[in-house]
């Protein structure tokens, strides 16, 4: 085989080499189900490079025949917004691989953020969320439904 030839030939390779590169740096991205597999968040990557997650399905998205909304949160003008498409995490970094911090976590059920950090192993995302230092706080395991 000549230099031209394999010279093409990485060539065209590169972008596959590079695409598996990307995928591999986002496997939090997807779907997770919470730990009683109530909810599903949709983790994303966001136009700064952070995590994000979003309410994308609900087991139960009414109640009293009506469509649950943020009643809880702590700014009345946001207590109308619905549960669904709701950000309950929000700027996240990678630290090392499988190991997400800086961000935070919002719990609608109460109106409360935390800070949290999340660490993946596999299907599995350990989501700790806590005030002040890490060792207060809670832990909650969610698994991956993509």
């Amino acid at each position: 085989m000549s230099f031209k030839n394999l010279l093409f030939i990485t060539y065209l390779c590169l972008p596959i080499s590079y695409a598996s590169h990307v995928f591999a740096q986002d496997a939090i991205a997807g779907h997770w189900y919470i730990d009683d597999s109530t909810a599903k968040i949709e983790i994303y990557k966001g136009h700064d490079s952070r995590y994000y997650g979003k309410i994308d399905w609900l087991k139960r998205p009414c109640m009293n025949g009506k469509q649950k909304i943020d009643i809880h949160n702590p700014d009345p003008c946001k207590r109308d917004r619905p549960f669904m498409g709701m950000v309950v995490l929000k700027g996240f970094i990678k630290i090392t691989e499988g190991l997400y911090e800086k961000g935070t976590i919002y719990d609608p059920k109460t109106g409360t953020t935390y800070h949290c950090k999340m660490v993946l192993e596999g299907d599995t995302l350990y989501v700790r969320g806590f005030i002040g230092i890490s060792l207060l706080g809670k832990s909650t395991v969610w698994t991956k439904a993509d």
